[in-house]
């Protein structure tokens, strides 16, 4: 068995792999190519031959000096026999070659056989990501750091901005229109230059316009972390591309993470709604630690964001509602820096805390709060759903979704 780089004739085999692994949810044929031949600089692939037949194969991707695992498959009929681990030796060479620090992947929580894999090439569990892979079937960020030395940083251009100018002013105009009244406080705590994390509460789908637009009395302008759907819209996407936000695929979310950190890195400002999806109860769900992790790993601060008021112009389960002289406010609180090597659950549990109390503090100071509205939380005399109603609706729309990918999926193959 020998293992060696992979050439675009090996496209057919990585294909055959990729279904036999992943079935409905496998990489197409024009994915792999990309990964081939599309971006040389940043990826790194290999296959396990026996016998002139491809058995096995691997994909890493560097960004700055992490290096993330998105691919390590194996035949069924060639594993238990070291292959894996071979071609996981040569993906972390390679990442050292390349003066990677640090080395990520994401495994399904029940694959013991290859968690205990990772364990022995020296990872370990930094976070967990619930019902990852669907209902029940939870992920695992698993890191490495690397003995390699690292080469002197390079010095990166700030990234260029052609399409941000015109679309705060687009934005502004449409609040204007709306006769919106965006109250903002805080905004001050917004560091002025260098990397930083805004952590935002969710509950519209236009929190990242406002929380965007929050940021630019300091004269910043925030990329935010959006699911891939977005880019994937033939209006949307060119838009969300040229504005540098960074594209969240629920296939490969570390590269996404070392996209994310790349920037902060570059001085850049990142926007995570921590929740990650829109809270149907309209108080804070539960908390993903990557942001935490994130302002750790590139030794910059979190900024906590409490957004108030946009649920009631466009959100889940609600007729979208455009009408005139609503108001939005906009809540900063101050910057703390997570060390690096923190405890990331006390400090999301801590990010969380503030949070609550921000959004607290917002509510009662928000000019309106009818008993009964649909919009205002349970607790807050509304009738939004409860915390845990919310919960169920979300693992119902879970459930929905998943189905409805593998019918999909199994379509595309057929």
């Amino acid at each position: 068995m020998i293992v060696r780089s992979a050439r675009e004739s090996d496209v057919s085999a990585l294909l055959s792999l990729e279904r036999e692994a992943f079935g409905p949810t496998a990489w197409r044929e024009a994915s792999i190519r990309v990964e081939l031949t599309g971006v040389p600089a940043s990826r790194y692939v290999v296959v396990a031959e026996a016998d002139g037949v491809v058995v096995g194969y691997a994909v890493l991707m560097v960004v700055a000096e992490t290096a993330d695992v998105l691919r390590v498959v194996v035949a069924t009929g060639h594993r238990c026999q070291g292959i894996g681990g071979s071609l996981m030796s040569e993906l972390l060479a390679a990442a050292q070659r390349r003066g990677c620090a640090t080395a990520l992947l994401e495994v399904a929580a029940d694959n013991g056989t290859a968690r205990r894999l990772y364990a022995e090439m020296g990872f370990s569990v930094i976070d967990a990501r619930r019902d990852y892979y669907g209902p029940g079937r939870d992920a695992l960020i698993m890191s490495c750091t690397l003995s390699a030395r690292r080469p002197p940083a390079a010095t990166v251009s700030p990234v260029r901005d052609l399409t941000y100018p015109p679309v705060v002013l687009a934005v502004k105009a449409a609040f204007k229109a709306l006769d919106l009244h965006v109250t903002m406080r805080g905004t001050e705590h917004i560091p002025t230059s260098g990397g930083a994390v805004l952590a935002v509460n969710h509950i519209s789908y236009i929190d990242f316009i406002v929380s965007g637009y929050a940021s630019l009395p300091s004269r910043r302008r925030v990329r935010f972390m959006a699911k891939k759907e977005l880019f994937d819209h033939r209006v949307s996407g060119p838009i969300m591309r040229s504005l540098h936000h960074i594209e969240v695929d629920r296939g490969s979310g570390l590269a996404s993470y070392a996209t994310a950190l790349d920037y902060l890195r570059r001085g850049e400002v990142i926007g995570i709604f921590p929740e990650a999806t829109i809270s149907r109860s309209f108080e804070l769900k539960e908390f993903k630690s990557g942001v935490v992790r994130m302002a750790a790993e590139a030794g910059v601060p979190v900024v906590p964001v409490i957004l108030w008021g946009t649920q009631r112009l466009y959100t889940k389960d609600h007729p979208r509602d455009f009408s005139r002289g609503k108001t939005v406010a906009v809540t900063v609180g101050e910057p703390f820096a997570p060390p690096r090597g923190a405890n990331l659950v006390a400090e999301t549990g801590r990010l969380k805390a503030e949070m609550a109390r921000l959004l607290d503090e917002t509510i009662r100071g928000y000019p309106e709060m009818p008993p009964g509205a649909w919009w205002l939380p349970a607790s807050y005399g509304g009738s939004a759903p409860t915390p845990a109603r919310a919960k169920e609706l979300d693992s119902q729309e879970l459930r929905s979704r998943a189905a409805a990918r593998v019918a999909q999926r199994r379509q595309q193959v057929s």
